[in-house]
């Protein structure tokens, strides 16, 4: 009986009729008699294509057990397990398999050799998935990959977003690392919620603090949850027209902020001259420790300056109204490195009175500025940039200071929308043969005679004989020059142009002569003549062959050229 259904069955199985050769095969187990091997091995065929490969296994299970020493029951399980990608398992039925086949069964053994193949590569693509996605940094000490996710933040504090969502090891380090939150930069988007966030991940202790305009646009804010935050952490405040100063006098904090090194005021309420004055943050029994101090738009009285702040290396002051304490503010504090002054209305002290700031190296003036920084002893000056200056403000008087008190450091020089004497500028770079950049832009009539000399410096004292120095020159003026910006000069010729360029080319030298060594001018890298309309189209594929960056935009009223 069980022979005629298993015939039957696999009659079935062959012509694909799954279902009937399942009911066949299991009417051929139902004889009460143990079922011959080969039944149970059809039968796990059968459940395979039907998809239950639950019940091919329990089949292929029954088949080695009824049958041990036959292949057919592991190289079943193999083909199966290897369907439910147990490729470990699966190798191991296979091997089994292959020990119990004959040495007669050539076929047969190619067959399950080629299975053992495919097993094997399957094994090594998921080996190589594993390794993809395992988290290699599970076994990086804690402190090594906190050290980095710290330098990380100093870089750019957003980091710590992309950080703690790479996988749950990184998020629960970075989580649990305080430092790695003390920068909170609240804008329009949920200033209440991140507060919150970033004041329970930090412990409260914010380094950096900084409120944009955009954060007052939300409804009935009034510096939500910021109560909480220890004030006394914090070392850098950048508010722009928020009334931080009558918040901290609400909450009892306003000489909390006796740390701050660095502050940015934009815009706060005139009437208390924030963080000085009325609501001043320097307690008088605190050490003022600012370093770094920038106010925009804001109205501040010779009264309000702090008498005791001496620590200051950086100052930016931008439309900024004061009646006169700024001079007294420049003398305190020596130590200045970069000072930046742009529209400042200022009552001038003594503008005979002289005063050093030896550690100033870089000063940059935009229009309205106080005639007294004429007196500025500065000799360590490196940078040195003036924007459209009012005209009683004419630079040529800073320039002669310069000269006088010496400015052999100074490497950049720019000067933009100004009106000078170009033979006071000539002065000056015969004394600045550190200077690297030249920028002289929207200038009418002076910039051809600095083209000029410094195409050929030995026209200096035959062509300029009232300079403030007539020592003759000798050498390239300004030898170490490789960046020029001659932009919107209508006096820029073509001609002074290239034989600049010329006389700053490296030289054609004979290898016998190599061994010497000369000292030759710098190259001329980079070469700004926008808006020049002097200057000869022609001309300009040699510039860009000689000159590595070369930028020329001639504009007319109907057309645009761009070389």
């Amino acid at each position: 009986m069980s022979r005629k259904h298993f015939q039957a069955g696999l009659s079935c199985f062959q012509a694909g009729k799954y279902e009937e050769a399942l009911t066949h095969l299991n009417k051929a187990t139902e004889n009460g008699t143990q079922a011959h091997y080969l039944i149970y091995d059809t039968r796990a065929a059968v459940y395979s294509k039907l998809g239950q490969t639950k019940e091919a296994i329990k089949d292929a299970k029954k088949t080695i057990e009824v049958a041990p020493d036959r292949w057919q029951g592991y190289a079943r399980a193999a083909r199966l397990f290897l369907q439910i990608k147990k490729t470990d398992a699966s190798l191991t039925m296979v091997s089994m398999a292959l020990e119990r086949l004959k040495e007669a069964e050539a076929e047969r053994r190619a067959s399950l050799l080629t299975l053992k193949e495919e097993i094997e590569k399957s094994q090594e693509k998921r080996e190589m998935l594993r390794r993809r996605f395992t988290d290699h940094t599970v076994k990086l000490p804690i402190e090594l990959f906190a050290e980095i996710a710290r330098m990380l933040s100093q870089e750019d504090h957003t980091t710590v977003i992309p950080l703690s969502q790479v996988s749950k090891t990184w998020r629960d380090v970075i989580l649990g690392l305080p430092y790695l939150w003390d920068v909170l930069l609240l804008t329009r988007r949920r200033p209440r919620q991140k507060t919150k966030l970033w004041l329970e991940r930090s412990k409260g202790k914010i380094r950096e603090l900084s409120i944009r305009e955009s954060t007052l646009t939300t409804p009935h804010w009034s510096g939500d949850g910021l109560e909480i935050l220890k004030w006394e952490h914090l070392r850098v405040l950048k508010v722009q027209k928020w009334d931080v100063g009558s918040f901290l006098l609400s909450i009892g904090k306003l000489h909390s902020l006796k740390n701050l090194e660095h502050i940015e005021i934009n815009s706060v309420p005139s009437s208390y001259s924030f963080p000085f004055g009325k609501q001043s943050v320097f307690h008088e029994e605190h050490e003022i420790q600012l370093k770094n101090l920038t106010m925009v738009s804001t109205t501040l009285t010779g009264d309000n300056f702090p008498r005791r702040m001496t620590t200051l290396t950086n100052l930016t002051l931008q439309y900024f109204n004061t009646t006169g304490a700024l001079g007294t503010l420049l003398q305190a504090n020596s130590a200045l490195g970069k000072l930046s002054l742009t529209n400042i209305m200022c009552e001038d002290i003594n503008s005979d009175a002289t005063f050093d700031l030896p550690c100033l190296t870089h000063l940059e003036l935009k229009g309205h500025y106080p005639r007294f920084i004429y007196s500025l002893n500065m000799p360590n000056l490196i940078t040195l940039k003036i924007e459209n200056p009012p005209t009683y403000l004419n630079p040529t008087q800073l320039m002669r200071t310069l000269i006088q008190n010496g400015s052999s450091q100074l490497s950049e020089l720019g000067l933009r929308s100004c009106h000078f004497d170009a033979t006071i500028l000539i002065s000056l770079l015969r004394k600045t043969k550190a200077l690297t950049a030249l920028e002289v832009t929207n200038t009418a009539g002076e910039a051809l005679a600095i083209l000029d000399v410094l195409a050929d410096s030995t026209i200096l004292d035959s062509k300029y004989p009232d300079l403030d120095d007539p020592t003759p020159y000798d050498g390239v003026l300004c030898p170490h020059l490789t960046h020029v910006n001659l932009s919107r000069c209508p006096d820029v010729q073509t001609g002074p142009l290239v034989r600049l360029i010329k006389s700053r080319l490296p030289p054609q030298t004979d290898p016998a002569q190599a061994s010497e060594v000369v000292s030759e001018p710098a190259q001329i890298l980079k070469l700004v003549v926008d808006e020049c309309p002097k200057i000869d189209s022609t001309w300009l594929p040699w510039l860009r062959e000689k000159v590595p960056s070369v930028s020329c935009v001639f504009m007319k009223r109907n057309t645009k050229f761009r070389a």
